[in-house]
């Protein structure tokens, strides 16, 4: 069998001929040469290292300054890549060109003049094809080197896996007895899952071969009683290593849990290495804690705003406030967050689907252009038609070459414009949807989106269909496991029109698919753009990897009526679907106090503190926790400190807020029972808790005023600070409540009659200011 080389993975390979002066001597002709080979230059090195390695050769002084010698080697690196690339005729005559350009500048340097045959892009030149009959003897167990291995995923499709390292290290016998074992292990997973298996697989070896030069003392190092051991060894070197180049622990930590869980599932399934006496050490990161805005404060924390999005404290509120004050600020900084997105979200569909109606209106009102036709237009609105009704006669079975369909639909080189002017689904058309689809079911994940079928098997709806009382959608959650895997969904009416938006703007990229029997059509997200054909949605990605603009992308990052320009730059940076989705779980939590209906709406089975954990920590219980050691540090520091000239320099608190930080957070006396120990009044009657309140629209726009006033309202009200703290307890608990009721589709036998309901939004409708309250001087 004829060994091919296969470009997506050769550059993972070591270079094994060319030294480092001869790379070097290469590299200074790298800016001399066009975008495209300065793109891929390493590769083009790494395919002479390829051909020289293979067919036995070296490079000396006078190959770079012998005439004959030069082109000799030119042409038969040519003829290699011709014989030994594998992919189709124009990658081989892109990389002959790239290569030729190299030589070129080479030869240049050396006064030489460089002989290059002739390259089609259509055919094989005759220069070529006499070369490939004179083509130089290779030895095929050397070019095996750099084929690397091919295994399946689940659904067979084929992909490359590189060992080279592992070759060198301990040999082919191991190195393929190692790739059938990821064979085996990889089969049973999808194309992405195979993907990270194989990264992390070859990251275990890398620590592996630091480790022992050799398999067998490799197998001695990790035999049952020994394998915890040095597992626990490579583990803390190695996150030693990561922390000190000022990398992420956690995230190796994440991933040292993938490692060990592949060590175990793959290298002892299938008997590579044997079963450990003791669990693998797979250890939680934990981190110091670095208070933003403190003296322990690390300078790059300095200026970051912010928001539910990201790992920082939510909200930075003056320590001075209380904790309820802490709260309603926490309150709103999430829903600003989310506020922004969504009205960014909604504002961008808008403008997409009417560019989906304009596009529908163009290509009715002109006839498709056909191969060959040389059009005179009249107007940039004829031009539009054209291109419209011609894209949508052809979608994306262009007739001209490849890479040409622009050009041909009279755009030359601006396919984003045309991505635009055709509405076709690209991520800035689909994310929108998909962003305020999930705020509506904070219960869809990536997996159930990206499982999200339209149609069965048999071509019937299966994903969005009509029921007794509406229309639902459904997906499966695979990590659910088989009985929970399926998660249907009422939609509402905001959610409904959604949907129907995805239908639409997807509409013409599933005809195409169908037409050429590509099962893809039967999912609901399907991406594409002009130049790519449309397929399923296989991944959700951070929206900043997106490398093309779009008023969606772009209004992110602008500031808008709920966030500032920094924080809106923020949130453009760190959104993702999970993040909006726990987002929106947070606020079903802060509006109602409730984590069972925080858990319904994320649709989680039951209340678990796992579940609980997952989603309120970072955002909120950790913000608190910070808090509250900030402030204990500073009543420490005030007590230690308040007759000294320097007080003020030593604590966070400014000298304006120092009175009303001592009146919430001074340090007292230990309470009684901490010194006395657990002692109470036998003969003390219990307080009853039970009470009731007569609600009316009078009193709901008291409760509506003391939940939405901000503190400076609360705190020019003159009245006793018992009353006030009662309407804001009662306000809180009320409000909430009732605000769940008219937002959730889970209606609770809890719930406020109709009558209740009617009049809280005329309360709404009516809000009193503090201008109805009395008030200090």
């Amino acid at each position: 069998m004829t060994n091919l080389i296969n470009t997506k993975i050769l550059s993972q390979f070591p270079f094994k001929v060319l030294s480092e002066p001869q790379r070097a001597t290469f590299e200074e002709h790298k800016l001399s040469c066009t975008d495209k080979v300065q793109k891929n230059y390493s590769l083009v090195l790494k395919i002479l290292d390829a051909y020289l390695y293979s067919t036995e050769q070296h490079l000396t002084l006078k190959s770079f300054n012998s005439s004959s010698e030069i082109n000799r080697y030119l042409s038969s690196v040519i003829g290699f890549i011709y014989e030994r690339l594998d992919g189709s005729l124009i990658h081989k005559y892109n990389y002959s060109t790239y290569m030729v350009q190299v030589f070129s500048h080479v030869a240049e340097k050396a006064n030489i003049a460089l002989a290059a045959p002739v390259l089609s892009k259509v055919k094989v030149h005759t220069d070529v094809q006499k070369i490939l009959d004179s083509s130089s003897d290779v030895n095929e167990e050397k070019l095996g080197f750099f084929s690397g291995w091919l295994l399946e995923d689940n659904a067979g499709n084929k992909i490359s896996v590189e060992f080279s390292f592992i070759r060198e290290a301990y040999g082919d016998k191991v190195a393929q007895q190692l790739f059938s074992a990821l064979s085996r292990f990889c089969r049973k997973n999808k194309e992405q899952t195979v993907q990270t298996n194989i990264k992390h697989f070859k990251g275990l070896f890398k620590y592996f071969i630091k480790l022992a030069d050799d398999f067998p003392t490799l197998k001695q190092y990790l035999q049952s009683s020994l394998a915890v051991k040095y597992l626990s060894v490579i583990f803390n070197i190695e996150l030693k290593s990561h922390i000190e180049k000022g990398l992420d622990g956690s995230a190796f930590v994440k991933a040292w849990s993938i490692k060990m869980s592949i060590y175990r599932e793959c290298l002892i399934t299938y008997a590579i290495f044997e079963e450990p006496i003791f669990p693998l050490p797979v250890p939680r990161f934990r981190q110091a804690i670095t208070l933003s805005g403190s003296h322990n404060s690390m300078e790059k924390s300095e200026g970051c705003s912010s928001g539910i999005f990201n790992n920082k404290l939510l909200t930075k509120i003056p320590l001075e406030r209380t904790d309820k004050q802490a709260i309603k600020e926490v309150v709103k900084d999430i829903r600003r967050d989310i506020g922004h997105v969504i009205t960014i979200s909604d504002r961008a569909s808008e403008i997409n689907y009417k560019r989906l109606k304009r596009y529908e209106k163009y290509a009715a009102l002109a006839a498709p252009k056909e191969l060959g036709d040389v059009i005179d237009y009249d107007s940039i609105a004829q031009k539009r038609a054209i291109a419209c009704a011609t894209f949508n006669h052809f979608l994306w079975a262009q007739p001209g070459k490849n890479g040409g369909y622009s050009t041909f639909l009279g755009f030359r080189d601006q396919t984003e414009y045309l991505n635009k002017l055709l509405c076709i689904p690209t991520y800035h058309v689909l994310y929108p949807l998909i962003l305020s689809l999930v705020h509506e079911h904070p219960k869809i994940t990536d997996s159930w989106l990206l499982n999200w079928r339209f149609y069965d098997d048999g071509g019937k709806p299966l994903g969005y269909v009509k029921v007794k009382d509406g229309w639902v959608i459904r997906s499966v959650k695979k990590r659910r496991g088989p009985v929970n895997a399926e998660q249907i969904i009422k939609l509402n009416e905001t959610s409904k029109v959604i949907v129907e938006r995805i239908v639409e703007h997807t509409k013409l990229a599933r005809e195409f698919l169908k037409r050429q029997g590509n099962n893809d059509y039967q999912y609901m997200l399907l991406i594409a753009s002009l130049e790519k054909l449309p397929a399923k949605l296989k991944g959700i990605t951070n929206l900043k990897k997106i490398k093309s603009s779009s008023v969606f992308t772009r209004s992110l990052s602008l500031p808008s009526s709920h966030v500032s320009k920094e924080r809106a730059q923020e949130v453009a940076s760190m959104l993702t679907i999970n993040r909006l989705r726990s987002s929106s779980g947070v606020e079903v939590f802060l509006k109602t106090n409730s984590v069972k209906k925080m858990c319904e709406a994320l649709g989680h089975k039951e209340e678990r503190a796992d579940l609980v954990n997952r989603y309120l920590p970072l955002p909120i219980l950790k913000y608190f926790k910070d808090r509250w050691i900030r402030i204990f540090q500073n009543a420490i520091v005030y007590e230690a400190m308040k007759g000294s000239k320097h007080l003020h320099k030593a604590i966070d608190i400014s000298p304006d807020a120092l009175e009303e930080f001592l009146e919430n957070h001074r340090l007292n006396s230990m309470h009684g029972h901490v010194k006395d120990g657990n002692v109470f009044n036998i003969n003390e009657a219990k307080p009853k808790q039970d009470g009731s309140i007569v609600l009316s629209t009078p009193l709901l726009r008291i409760l509506l005023f003391f939940f939405e006033a901000t503190s400076e309202e609360i705190e020019r009200l003159d009245y006793v600070v018992e009353i006030i703290n009662t309407w804001e307890e009662l306000s809180t608990l009320i409000i909430t409540q009732l605000e769940y009721q008219l937002t959730s589709n889970d209606v609770t036998s809890e719930s406020f009659e109709e009558e209740v309901l009617d009049m809280y939004q005329e309360a709404k409708a009516n809000p009193l200011t503090i201008s109805n309250f009395r008030v200090r001087g």
